[in-house]
């Protein structure tokens, strides 16, 4: 076969057009993977650097525990064990004994959480010893919330046997938390 100069010089022309078009969408297939990688290359470098940070961060945490394991333990102590609530209890009853006021207490199960217990208390005496005990109660080294207060207030015409007016009485629940 043989070809005359213009035949070879269009097919010459039409590979060479062929192979700068294919060597053209090589390039640009290649530049634009070059940029995804580069742009998740980058990601990447951020995520890891945040990680680093984050892992630096719990480190500090975790020495900082080590190092105030006491105090940890000291407040994860302030709670009332759930099992044995009772020097919880006696604690409150000592604080109707120094104020000369009634206190009765209950338990509320229904209310009870997995982190704190319900405690109902009636309380009567003098306005006084009621402000004395609640400032009493909420000193205690626990963690005390106070979810519902009624109060009744004695009628202070009236006399008692025994001349003393009658007594003041505060009905509240308080929420405590327990030992972890």
């Amino acid at each position: 076969m043989h070809f005359s100069s213009a035949k070879r010089l269009i097919l010459t022309s039409g590979i060479y057009t062929l192979i700068i078009g294919a060597l053209g969408f090589a390039f640009w297939f290649i530049s634009s993977n070059v940029q995804d990688y580069q742009n998740n290359l980058e990601q990447t470098v951020t995520t890891i650097s945040s990680i680093k940070t984050d892992f630096e961060r719990i480190s500090q945490i975790t020495d900082l525990l080590k190092t105030r394991a006491v105090d940890v333990n000291r407040l994860q102590q302030l709670g009332v064990d759930r099992k044995r609530p009772l020097q919880f209890i006696k604690t409150i009853e000592k604080i109707g004994h120094l104020t000369n006021a009634k206190i009765t207490l209950s338990v509320s199960d229904a209310k009870a959480t997995a982190d704190s217990l319900f405690f109902g208390a009636i309380i009567e005496g003098s306005p006084q010893d009621i402000r004395t005990i609640l400032a009493l109660i909420l000193s205690l080294p626990y963690q005390i919330s106070i979810e519902s207060l009624s109060f009744q207030r004695g009628d202070t015409g009236l006399l008692s046997r025994g001349g003393t007016p009658p007594a003041t009485r505060l009905t509240l629940t308080m929420k405590v938390k327990t030992q972890q």
